[in-house]
């Protein structure tokens, strides 16, 4: 798979977002499911659901194992073909990452308000607001950090230990880790508060 996946020409951006808050996103995706986090005579809820490798009956699959095939496909393709971004950075300091998109592709210089327009675009109120309502069913808070708010820490370090056995070593997951501790969200949580 590899020599076949270095062929090309090519780019490919993958974003990847602390998985504790992609669980919450996706427990609150298109309404809360029936069976709750927890379970209940409708199913086993979202929480075993997301930590359920083997057998994940989620729609979208398993989200510990999405990484893990993505970066796959990151080390296969290489770092000339391949940019990783962490959806907390996009969302802390857009206009780092937009620079870092941009010069990966090898566009020209953006001008200021062009990386404002861009950066005005890209907010989730914005999308929210201007696409018609295409985008309201999929965007919710686009918050970090918002997973402390749901479940106990006996829960979240369960989850903890699954992420370290199915991502352990995996490059594009260890950035993740920053933002699925409670430590250091303080400011986190405060930088957001200011935008």
């Amino acid at each position: 798979k590899a020599g076949t996946m270095n062929k090309g020409k090519g780019r490919l951006i993958v974003v990847v977002r602390n998985l504790k808050d992609t669980l919450v996103s996706l427990h609150h995706f298109r309404g809360v499911p029936k069976d709750g986090w927890l379970g209940n005579e409708h199913g086993p809820g979202s929480y075993a659901r997301a930590i359920d490798i083997e057998n994940c009956p989620n729609a979208f699959g398993s989200s510990f194992l999405w990484v893990k095939r993505s970066g796959e496909v990151v080390d296969a393709v290489g770092p000339e073909r391949a940019l990783v971004l962490q959806y907390e950075d996009l969302k802390l300091d857009f206009d780092t990452q937009l620079q870092r998109i941009n010069d990966f592709l090898g566009l020209s210089k953006l001008t200021d308000a062009k990386a404002k327009a861009v950066a005005a675009e890209c907010a989730a109120k914005s999308m929210k607001e201007k696409t018609g309502g295409r985008f309201k069913m999929i965007i919710r808070k686009g918050m970090v950090g918002d997973w402390q708010n749901y479940l106990d820490d006996e829960r979240w370090e369960e989850f903890d230990r699954v992420f370290d056995k199915v991502l352990g070593g995996v490059d594009i997951a260890e950035p993740l880790r920053q933002y699925q501790c409670k430590e250091g969200l303080d400011e986190i949580t405060a930088a957001q508060e200011k935008s």
